[in-house]
């Protein structure tokens, strides 16, 4: 039985789901074999680990019928009819919490007997929840089915009087259909940005001009419909503006995982903006990290990650907001993993320091970073190579090229496109030493145009004052 079907479920179930088991099989309403009881109660004692002996067919069959010669053809029903009721009771769990889809349910049989007190009262209680709280499709596809048992509990009655509850069944229809609609043709528009992938995306542009003519006081309708313009049509930064607003006013009517797929097209919109030089989406972009951090939307596991900390420290850096950052090294420093909490407060304070121009106290925190992680090993590497340039140490400078050069050639697991970035930089940054003040329009062409590059704005800021 250890490679069952059954073993394998039961093999997933936390000590709270066992309970529920066992109290689901040995109701009989919902299991009339007692056996099945005993074969619960027995496995229930094996898990999580499931001993191999225990498991051999005879040994469970024996705690279902002691004493008796195996059976294999009825243990083998035994083993389904179990397998049944987990699934089953796992079913009605997540019944008992899928509330709205049990409101309905209750309305329908409610209306079948014709209970009219005992139906409107339901109604209005979940009328009254449904009001309050998020809106997202969910919430409209609730609404629709809400409303369409209204209307047919109204056809039921016989009277001839206006009743607003098919035009609100079809109202929320629409914007169910709008929020599905303009979600899945931002993810595709999304892919299509970074792979060749031909999709159908038919009434988009109808969908568009009607809600552009006819907005539409849904908020995530709203994000989504500017969205899906800020990557249709990039270039108009007053959709981006428009999504930004939206967002930060909608704490409350969006959920907490859609607010975290908002975030990520806003962020990356952004980022796409910095890179074609365009520095005012600098501030912008600290904003909404600073916001997902706050409302926990960047956290994974309950922890932030250093990639996302250190991205939040850059921000802070190039926009010159350095009290700003070092309370937010020191506030946030707790959120990232224990492990991983350190490393990341020295090497963030180093690069802190080093855009305040302590070079000493740069030096002095690299020290105390374990160079295990390799974002730490190169970051101190490229810190370490920019102080020697702006100290004019040239020969620690070139050895430290040269030697970082081979380490990152060696290192061939590390991820292609950011071995070519450190790759690149080095290769500039050994032209920039080698140049003359005639050669800085040559090479601020090459830093601009190379593709796959890290520290950018300080090499242009480089070639600059060699051509001062």
């Amino acid at each position: 039985m250890k490679k069952s079907k059954l073993v394998a479920l039961l093999s997933t179930f936390s000590s709270a789901e066992w309970r529920d088991l066992r109290d689901y099989v040995a109701s009989p309403f919902f299991n009339k074999r007692p056996e099945l009881v005993q074969m619960t109660a027995y496995l229930s004692a094996l898990a999580p680990a499931f001993p191999d002996e225990k498991l051999q067919k005879q040994a469970v069959y024996a705690a279902i019928h002691p004493g008796e010669q195996l059976d294999e053809k009825q243990l083998g029903y035994y083993n389904n009819y179990l397998l049944g009721l987990a699934e089953d009771m796992l079913e009605y769990r997540r019944f008992e919490q899928a509330i709205r889809q049990r409101q309905l349910l209750r309305l329908e049989v409610l209306a079948d007997r014709g209970l009219e007190k005992h139906y409107l009262f339901t109604y209005r209680q979940a009328e009254t929840e449904a009001a309050t709280g998020i809106q997202d499709g969910d919430y409209w596809m609730f609404r629709r089915q809400l409303e369409h048992h209204a209307n047919h509990y109204f056809l039921q009655q016989r009277v001839r009087r206006h009743d607003p509850h098919l035009q609100m069944a079809a109202d929320a229809l629409d914007r169910f259909y709008w929020i599905h609609k303009l979600r899945y043709t931002c993810e595709m528009l999304d892919r299509q940005r970074v792979m060749t992938t031909d999709y159908q995306m038919v009434f988009v542009e109808e969908v568009k001009r009607f809600l552009q003519s006819h907005p539409v006081d849904v908020p995530l309708i709203e994000m989504y419909l500017q969205i899906m313009l800020m990557l249709s049509e990039p270039a108009e930064i007053a959709h981006f503006e428009q999504y930004k607003t939206l967002f930060f006013a909608n704490t409350e009517t969006v959920s907490r995982q859609e607010r975290g797929e908002l975030l990520s097209y806003g962020i990356n919109y952004c980022i796409r903006k910095t890179r074609q030089g365009l520095e005012a989406f600098t501030e912008a972009t600290l904003d909404l990290y600073f916001q997902g951090i706050k409302e926990g939307l960047l956290q994974e596991s309950g922890y932030l990650s250093h990639w996302t900390y250190a991205n939040v420290v850059k921000l802070g850096l190039r926009l010159q907001r350095y009290e700003w950052t070092q309370w937010f090294i020191k506030q946030y420093n707790d959120s990232l993993q224990p492990d991983k909490q350190e490393d990341a407060l020295y090497f963030n304070l180093a690069d802190l320091y080093y855009h305040q121009g302590d070079f000493d106290q740069t030096q002095q925190l690299l020290q105390k970073v374990q160079l295990t992680d390799a974002h730490y090993h190169i970051g101190s590497r490229i810190l370490l190579i920019k102080i020697y340039y702006d100290n004019g140490e040239m020969d620690p400078l070139l050895s430290l090229l040269a030697s970082f050069g081979i380490f990152l050639r060696r290192h061939k697991e590390m991820a292609a496109d950011l071995r070519k970035t450190c790759l690149n930089f080095c290769n500039i940054l050994a032209k920039i030493t080698r140049s003359t003040r005639d050669q800085t329009d040559q090479l601020l062409k090459t830093v601009q145009q190379t593709t796959l590059l890290t520290e950018r704005a300080w090499l242009l800021e480089k070639v600059r004052q060699l051509g001062r």
